[in-house]
């Protein structure tokens, strides 16, 4: 019994070892945004806020939240610090998180008024926008679509995507495009109509955030940018649409008048005119007859 016992205590100890190493791996493991942001949620409806404020901190220290999960931290953060009747610090925080996204509604439309009041103050407040900058450029290839190259220099984070509106001169509404953004830059093509002649093309551009408001634009519907294509295509940006020689350029057929021999014969005739009279003038102020030479008068 004594061998048997052994093994059996052995194959026990060996069982517990690895579920404390594996309990060990998930220890380490960073725990979810979602999941931090629920368990932060838990302890402020449970009252329990002096247990939220750091790990509220922290969530907010993160530099790889999205634009959505950072908003929902902000109002995790100001929820605790209305609980805690901390209105400065709620109403720094809800700045924050209003100038980031201004139309932003609240993850809970049934909370107390206290909160809702608060968040309203807020929003009605419409605190500056946080700096995003855009760079664009247009790129014309004849025979194709127009593309535009877009790249947020400034103000990423609170950036969660952009749409392109565009229509063509002869066009009164706008087409719209979101282009997928990829570490703050995207390309977006502006299909055009296949039977489309234009040779100018309006757009602008407008950074997005996660509710759809426009933290930043480019241009607008009322003064857009211009893409100048031409009849090769060339150009673009609010270049010019070339109207002189060259390619891409506009010829004139004159038709007779433009061809070089015709205003050749036209110098001949008028030169010949000019000395026929000459010679007449000149014959008319002299005469010799048969009564010898002499000058009239």
């Amino acid at each position: 019994m004594i061998p048997a016992m052994r093994a059996w205590l052995s194959a026990w100890v060996a069982a517990l070892a690895v579920l404390c190493v594996a309990a060990g791996a998930v220890a380490q493991e960073p725990a979810s945004v979602e999941d931090e942001l629920s368990s932060l949620r838990e302890l402020v409806l449970m009252a329990r806020y002096e247990e939220a404020r750091e790990p509220s901190r922290e969530l907010l220290a993160r530099t790889d939240l999205s634009p959505s999960e950072r908003l929902a931290a902000l109002e995790v953060r100001a929820l605790l610090q209305i609980a805690e009747r901390n209105t400065p610090g709620a109403d720094e925080t809800l700045r924050e998180l209003y100038s980031r996204d201004p139309d932003y509604r609240m993850s809970d439309p049934e909370a107390s008024p206290v909160v809702i009041d608060a968040f309203n103050r807020a929003r009605a407040a419409r605190p500056t926008p946080v700096p995003v900058q855009i760079e664009q450029s247009a790129d014309v290839v004849a025979g194709d679509d127009p593309v535009v190259a877009i790249r947020i220099v400034d103000g990423q984070g609170a950036v969660t995507g952009l749409t392109v509106s565009y229509r063509t001169e002869d066009e009164v509404d706008y087409n719209r495009v979101g282009p997928r953004l990829r570490d703050g830059a995207a390309r977006a093509r502006l299909a055009l109509a296949r039977s489309s002649n234009a040779s100018r093309i309006a757009y602008y551009v407008e950074a997005l955030a996660p509710s759809g408001a426009s933290l930043a634009s480019v241009g607008s519907a009322a003064e857009p940018l211009w893409i100048e294509t031409g009849e090769s295509g060339d150009g673009a940006g609010g270049g010019g649409g070339g109207g002189g020689g060259g390619e891409g350029g506009t010829t004139v057929d004159s038709g007779l008048l433009g061809q070089w021999w015709f205003w050749t014969a036209v110098g001949a005739v008028v030169v010949g005119a000019v000395v026929i009279a000459i010679a007449v003038a000149t014959s008319g102020s002299q005469t010799e007859g048969s009564l010898g030479s002499g000058v009239l008068r």
